[in-house]
């Protein structure tokens, strides 16, 4: 595991407090999330969200398929991998509208 970057666990600590008091969404949906942006950072080996580039999604996108789930020890199937890219698009989405992050994150990179 990574080395934790307290940079990215702030803003990860803001986002779930947006999705529970913004949105309204549940524990169990901003867990979800969470466990999607933990392991898209796990993937890049816990570098700065300011460094994310259309390069690092791709890469993660192929790598998740080929990833197995901690408790079957198969590869993940078709819907949590769809999940999870679902909801790290959402969390770049929301990001790239954040203060120090808005000249960061290029939308279109998110796609």
């Amino acid at each position: 595991m990574p080395k934790l970057n307290p940079l990215n666990e702030r803003i990860k600590r803001d986002y779930a407090r947006h999705l529970k008091a913004a949105r309204g969404k549940s524990v169990a949906t901003f867990d979800a999330a969470l466990k999607a942006v933990a392991r898209f950072e796990d993937d890049t080996g816990g570098r700065d969200f300011k460094t994310f580039r259309r390069e690092q999604a791709i890469a993660f996108k192929d790598r998740l398929t080929s990833t197995t789930g901690s408790r079957s020890g198969e590869v993940l199937s078709a819907s949590t991998q769809a999940a999870t890219l679902a909801a790290l698009k959402d969390f770049f989405r929301w990001l790239a509208c954040q203060p120090g992050f808005k000249s960061k994150i290029h939308v279109p990179d998110i796609e």
